[in-house]
């Protein structure tokens, strides 16, 4: 009945099921207010257009373009009142739309949207952007507050440019942040994740490669994976402004687009971008050694157990340097399978 435009508006559609229009139209849920209101109106096109107006107003927060509704719920909310409702109804007499409006407003407690909601409602959607990172998302979000604040919704446009205002600050905001806390050669330092050395993949590239079935194998291409991310010495508190959520979005971005994809972003967006890769990545490549290593010790009998945990922590100790990595150290302290217990494990991580 209710469903959301792609930018996460809410809009009226014809449901499927009939009950679905009683229940949002049938004259017997009118309240004993809405019911008075509806009695004032003799002319029964007038009715049935109010109880539009105030059903809308109540359900979807406000009254949309009667050109825009399905020709079925028009009919189905003249048929309560044996009255036809003109699709240009409103737009022939403008009048009308806004002194029904201001009928209903009072009936449900409704304020009319003004500047001054404006006003109101961007600090809020500031806040919200740390959040909801999609535009959708903090659209959806924006509607939600002023139904709670009882505001009806301005158009569309209108609230989509806020909402677009709202994430452009605090993307701005975020990358000042970073900025001003990172090194000079940052910017050179994630270039190296998108330059393309000959005959080989970028570093972005081979990072996104899936890890595979769980095998020693497949541990050492991760292990190579976190050496890389490590190398970049970018801290896991870069972005600690903005919320999980919205890097794991901004991380997203950078799975989807390739290395020239990247490059074609401005500086602002690709850092961002990159840095929320990053820090990311790390985090899921810690959780799929993690994981990896307990369905190999799950697969192992308990006799053979120990004797396979040496040799699991013997090959990812051979390369130079891998026993000074926190995460390989946890993995060659575990040589006794009678000690080890999943739940101790993960909190030892």
């Amino acid at each position: 009945m209710i469903k959301p435009t792609p930018t996460g508006y809410p809009r009226l559609v014809m449901p499927d099921d009939p009950i679905e229009l009683e229940a949002m139209f049938g004259p017997e849920h009118a309240t004993p207010r809405e019911q008075a209101a509806l009695d004032s109106y003799r002319d029964p096109i007038a009715r049935a257009a109010f109880l539009l107006v105030v059903r809308c107003l109540a359900h979807l927060g406000y009254v949309p373009d009667l050109t825009t509704l399905a020709p079925g719920i028009l009919a189905y909310v003249g048929d309560q009142y044996a009255a036809v409702i003109p699709p240009r109804y409103f737009r022939d007499r403008r009048a009308r739309r806004s002194d029904m409006l201001k009928v209903a407003r009072p009936i449900l407690g409704y304020q009319r949207w003004t500047a001054r909601h404006a006003q109101d409602l961007r600090p809020v959607l500031q806040y919200l952007a740390l959040e909801y990172p999609r535009e959708s998302d903090l659209m959806t979000a924006a509607v939600a507050r002023l139904r709670e604040w009882h505001v009806e919704l301005p158009e569309e446009d209108t609230l989509l440019t806020l909402v677009e205002s709202a994430l452009h600050q605090v993307e701005d905001a975020t990358y000042t942040e970073v900025m001003q806390q990172a090194n000079a050669t940052l910017q050179q330092t994630l270039q190296t994740l998108l330059d393309h050395p000959e005959d080989q993949d970028t570093l972005l590239a081979m990072i996104k490669q899936p890890a595979g079935k769980a095998s020693v194998k497949s541990m050492r291409r991760e292990a190579e994976k976190l050496d890389a991310l490590a190398a970049l010495n970018i801290p896991d508190t870069a972005l600690s402004s903005i919320s999980q959520r919205k890097i794991v979005f901004l991380a997203e971005q950078a799975n989807r687009y390739t290395a020239a994809d990247l490059r074609a972003l401005s500086d602002q967006r690709r850092t961002l971008i990159l840095i929320a890769f990053v820090i990311y990545r790390r985090q899921q490549g810690r959780d799929i050694m993690v994981e990896q290593l307990d369905k190999i010790v799950r697969r192992l009998s308990r006799t053979s157990a120990t004797r396979g945990m040496v040799r699991i922590r013997d090959k990812l100790a051979t390369p130079p340097g891998w026993s000074d990595r926190t995460y390989f150290r946890i993995i060659a302290g575990i040589t006794d399978y009678q000690t080890y217990q999943g739940v101790d494990f993960y909190e030892r991580v």
